[in-house]
């Protein structure tokens, strides 16, 4: 089974090898409070800190932050490897906030594969899984919760020993 293909959440255990697998992760890590936020970039942008704190409804300790770049309307086309990342600092700044969960509409909150240097060490995923915030990649449908508080559901599989699940991804207003 491919865990890390479709709409799934990786567990720490992808990037650290003494991290927690799916099945060690708790259920409340998985669901509660948060917020999607639209940020639009063009190809392979970032999303910097100014992006983040500039959004809005305001993020609280312990919210899932989902990122709506509008990018998922390329899957299965080229230009979706072409997606925006985050930079190191506002993966640093999401630690800070105490997000339990980043999801995006694209591939990797990393850079995308072909503009990677040659000593890439995948740097977002290892500040965020690094410090307890799972990521989830390749989410779809957001542009009718834009901006707003929501209640978020990640039902990941809690396969035994896996670094990540496929997941169905379920959200609704909480405004």
């Amino acid at each position: 089974m491919v865990c890390h293909h479709g709409t799934h959440v990786d567990a720490p255990s992808h990037f650290m090898l003494d991290g927690p697998t799916m099945d060690q992760i708790p259920i409340e890590r998985l669901h509660g409070p948060g917020v999607i936020w639209r940020i639009e970039k063009g190809p392979l942008a970032q999303i910097d800190v100014s992006d983040l704190e500039a959004a809005r409804p305001q993020l609280r300790a312990g919210d899932i932050l989902i990122i709506d770049t509008n990018w998922s309307r390329f899957i299965n086309t080229p230009k979706y490897e072409e997606h925006a990342s985050l930079t190191v600092e506002a993966a640093q700044w999401l630690v800070q906030q105490q997000v339990k969960l980043v999801g995006v509409d694209f591939s990797t909150p990393d850079l995308a594969s072909h503009v990677r240097p040659p000593d890439f060490t995948w740097p977002v995923h290892q500040i965020l899984l690094s410090n307890g915030v799972l990521v989830a990649e390749h989410l779809t449908n957001l542009a009718p919760l834009a901006d707003r508080r929501v209640e978020v559901m990640f039902m990941a599989v809690p396969i035994a020993g896996s670094d990540g699940a496929p997941a169905r991804v379920l959200a609704r207003d909480a405004s």
